[in-house]
């Protein structure tokens, strides 16, 4: 046994003799207790682990005590099982629990210390708790420089951690550099064979692919997946897992020829490994049906489609979001196929499921709201399409509006991309609709003043009021953190949400913004949002105020051209008029006159 071993060993001994609860035989009992949850851990078996911590937990309070080393492995065994099985307030508990008992039994400077703090932060990472991971993971990375080196592999992780982190805040540069770090580290350390320096080339792929640098995300997607298969073999789901990321980035590259095969062989790894009734073997089903959509295989697509959809019923029952995707999945297909009497109960019952599970603040809830406004536009059903699209413009300001205050520049332009595309489509529908006097014209007007007007300058004029002083300084920050958690909390099941915490973000949120509105000069204009109303009020007699907007045309029939339009506002009128102008192909015919 190496020394340092045999230290640690000596120094739990004495430990325990030091809080008169020696029982040497419990030790060992609870120790080996916690060994066989792990490996249920690692069959995923969660429900099973949980049981034999319980056990383990009660034999450390009964033989050792609550201040024990013993009791505090158990909570911090504990945390880890309830944040596997997503339960992050539970987990956060048993963290806190632990981090307590190993603070005052072993000290701040120990790595089982600086182990639960690890995972605290992971928690209030999971959690949108921001602001609260990064102390914990920078108080880890001192700990373990100190205590271990900076060529541990524990080291290593928690840089990875905190780069992860770096990287769901917009911090890019930051991200990568730690990310580099950890690489090199692991390297050094482990090798370049090892899974563990494996996923430190998937995380640097993740953070590349979601810079839209797919160049670069794909030769390290590409090594990590040879090392797995090399370390771990091509029949561990982990390697699947691998194959299945490497597809989907081909997939977004448009490259599905490459994607194709990946996505079958991770299908047969999981069937191999895993079953035919396991949610990552559905989940295999339903990439490769969205896989063979993108490519126009319908018939393929749906037939995994309805594979899949029976597997989610059965394993994760009808209420519950990965069943909800499943039935909008197959929803679109039949869309786009022309299949509407199918599409349409399937749409349905897919928002039914999100609007009770998530709640109507949730991106997946206006993925199924923009879903069935196409349809309805598809099928003549202008009425209902309609209504649709002004519930949706709505949801989409107000998501837009909360992530100005914590997204990066860079995010926040990405996510809009999603927004521009709703604005295209309800504005083909009011191309549409024109000459039947619909009232979608006034949701075109307004969704045009927010893009260009609210947009363009909301974010740097907010960020460049709010910092006039220190102390609006710090009220933005809290904001940002309050939107951040709010946004968090708003992605869960309803069911997983912390409904207290929920209000009372809510209300500081909605405090703080007032604060700033009444405090730095500027700052409710610059969040305030124009409607088209306010514009007519501007206008005098003789005035007219036109917006110019230009859209790719999404119509019943599939086609890439695209469109300018101009919509037009006089003080006397009812609502905007929308005015058809040309099709982008005819600037191109002129101009080669």
């Amino acid at each position: 046994m190496k020394k340092w071993m045999l230290l640690m060993v000596f120094a739990v001994g004495v430990m325990e003799i030091g809080w008169g609860q020696v029982d040497s035989a419990a030790i060992k009992e609870v120790d080996s207790l916690l060994q066989v949850s792990r490996t249920l851990t690692g069959q995923r078996n969660y429900d099973k682990a949980l049981e034999v911590i319980a056990i383990a937990e009660k034999l450390a309070l009964e033989k050792l005590g609550r201040e024990s080393v013993a009791y505090g492995k158990c909570c911090n065994s504990l945390g880890t099982m309830y944040a596997n099985k997503g339960n992050h307030l539970e987990a956060e508990k048993w963290f806190l629990e632990s981090k307590a008992i190993r603070e005052k039994v072993l000290g701040k400077e120990h790595p089982d210390y600086a182990m639960t703090m690890n995972n605290l932060a992971n928690v209030f990472v999971a959690m949108g708790k921001f602001e609260k991971a990064e102390p914990l993971y920078l108080e880890v990375i001192v700990i373990q420089a100190k205590v271990l080196g900076k060529e541990h592999r524990n080291y290593a992780w928690t840089l990875n951690n905190l780069a992860g982190l770096y990287l769901k805040m917009g911090e890019f540069a930051s991200a990568e550099s730690l990310y580099y770090e950890a690489k090199a580290i692991q390297e050094k350390v482990l090798g370049k064979e090892h899974p563990d320096y494996a996923q430190s080339l998937n995380n640097l792929a993740i953070l590349y692919r979601n810079m839209g640098n797919y160049e670069k995300a794909e030769p390290l997607y590409l090594e990590a997946n040879a090392i797995r298969e090399k370390a771990l073999g091509k029949e561990h789901p982990d390697y699947a897992q691998s194959l299945n990321n490497l597809a989907g980035l081909y997939r977004k590259m448009g490259k599905y020829e490459k994607a194709e095969p990946l996505y079958l062989q991770a299908k047969a790894i999981r069937e191999k490994a895993l079953g035919r009734e396991h949610p990552y073997y559905a989940a295999s089903l339903n990439n490769l049906a969205n896989l063979y959509r993108d490519m126009g295989h319908y018939e393929k697509s749906e037939l995994l489609h309805l594979e899949a959809k029976p597997i989610y019923e059965k394993a994760l029952g009808k209420e519950h979001p990965d069943y909800a995707e499943s039935l909008n999945n197959l929803a679109s297909l039949y869309g786009e196929i022309g299949n509407y009497e199918k599409a349409e109960p399937l749409f349905l019952e897919a928002e039914a499921i999100r609007q009770k599970v998530l709640g109507k603040q949730h991106p997946d809830y206006a993925t199924n709201l923009n879903d069935l406004a196409i349809l309805y536009g598809e099928i003549g059903n202008y009425e209902k399409a309609e209504l649709l699209y002004r519930e949706l413009s709505k949801l989409n300001q107000s998501l837009i509006t909360k992530a100005v205050h914590h997204l990066s520049e860079r995010e926040l332009n990405n996510y809009l991309h999603t927004f521009s595309e709703a604005q295209a489509q309800t504005l083909s529908l009011a191309q549409i609709t024109t000459a039947n006097k619909s009232d979608i014209s006034q949701t075109c007007y307004d969704n045009t003043l927010f893009y260009k007007g609210f947009l363009l300058n909301a974010l740097n004029k907010i960020k460049y009021l709010a910092q006039s002083d220190a102390a609006s300084t710090e009220k933005f920050n809290l904001l940002k953190s309050c939107e951040r958690r709010l946004v968090r909390e708003y992605t869960k099941p309803i069911a997983e949400r912390d409904s207290v915490s929920v209000v009372n973000l809510e209300t500081q949120s909605n405090e703080l913004q007032k604060d700033l509105a009444r405090s730095v000069a500027g700052y409710a204009e610059a969040v305030r949002q124009v409607r088209w109303q306010d514009v007519q009020k501007a206008l005098k007699p003789d005035e007219v105020a036109v917006e110019f907007v230009h859209y790719r045309y999404h119509g019943k029939i599939p086609t890439d051209s695209t469109f300018y339009a101009a919509l037009l506002l006089r003080s006397g009128w009812e609502q905007p008029h929308f005015v058809l102008l040309f099709e982008e192909k005819e600037l191109f015919k002129y101009s080669s006159c």
